[in-house]
């Protein structure tokens, strides 16, 4: 069980520990499309590590989002197969980077909207400015997600 002074210790939390704080926080639904786990034949879902595990260990809440699907399947899929869209939504984080400090759109912790948020170690939610666009970039990889969103959200409510 982790301690209350581990909580802020990325490398303290185990994946489980990590997924049942995270589960918490997301409530039980996808961050991407809000999608609850209790869908029917849609309820496949799982934890996607922001900073790819092949990039670094961290298990923390920070890293970690619930997403519908595997990595085969659903938004799981489309973030590892879109990585330059996926990055600029905060799905991805860079190698080196910190996941507890690159903005994520998602879901907020009531269900109520979508906007940008830092995820912190201990698990809370913490709206946000936007990341830097430069390219501006990012409208763009907001249709896509808005796109995302919405096939996902029908696909479910035909299974409910």
């Amino acid at each position: 069980m982790l301690s209350t002074a581990n909580l802020h210790d990325p490398q303290a939390w185990s994946f489980r520990e990590a997924c049942d704080a995270v589960d918490v926080r997301d409530r039980d639904r996808s961050v991407m499309s809000d999608v609850p786990k209790l869908s029917g034949p849609c309820g496949q879902f799982s934890h996607h590590h922001r900073l790819l595990r092949s990039r670094g260990r961290d298990d923390s809440p920070a890293n970690l989002v619930l997403l519908l699907g595997s990595g085969t399947s659903g938004e799981h899929w489309w973030v590892h197969n879109n990585p330059d869209l996926a990055t600029r939504l905060g799905y991805m984080v860079h190698a080196g980077e910190d996941p507890a400090r690159v903005p994520i759109w998602r879901v907020d912790a009531f269900g109520m909207r979508w906007g940008w948020f830092l995820q912190s170690v201990d698990g809370q939610l913490t709206p946000c400015t936007p990341p830097d666009d430069p390219q501006h970039l990012l409208p763009a990889a907001l249709a896509e997600f808005d796109r995302l969103v919405t096939v996902h959200r029908r696909t479910a409510l035909r299974h409910l």
